[in-house]
């Protein structure tokens, strides 16, 4: 079962690449932060939080842009699943009336 789950991982990874980049980026610039904070460097600490947030809002993009991809992937696949062919649908419909008007004319 932990082989499907790495497995799966994997495959997210590859298809979301940009999602662990933006987290990783992030996360560097969060402890050059700390690290700045630490070395009393307040200039640094400014620029690393900054740029950290920055981060942050291109990971979120990026999250937004690959649910919006898969998204319309599945919708458009549900869409073409959905095609109609009306030409064997009216000749179906067609054979039905001339069947049924002469079950109704039985009747009486």
């Amino acid at each position: 079962m932990a082989d499907r789950k790495s497995t799966s991982l994997k495959k997210k990874l590859k298809e979301n690449p940009l999602i662990p980049i933006g987290m990783g980026l992030t996360t560097c610039a969060f402890v050059y932060a700390v690290v700045s904070m630490y070395r009393t460097k307040p200039m640094r600490t400014q620029w690393g939080l900054r740029f950290r947030v920055g981060l942050q809002g291109l990971t979120i993009g990026a999250i937004l842009y690959y649910i919006y991809r898969d998204t319309k992937y599945t919708r458009d696949k549900a869409i073409s699943a959905r095609n109609v062919d009306w030409e064997t649908v009216n000749r179906n419909a067609q054979e039905a009336e001339k069947g049924g008007n002469n079950s109704e004319t039985h009747q009486d």
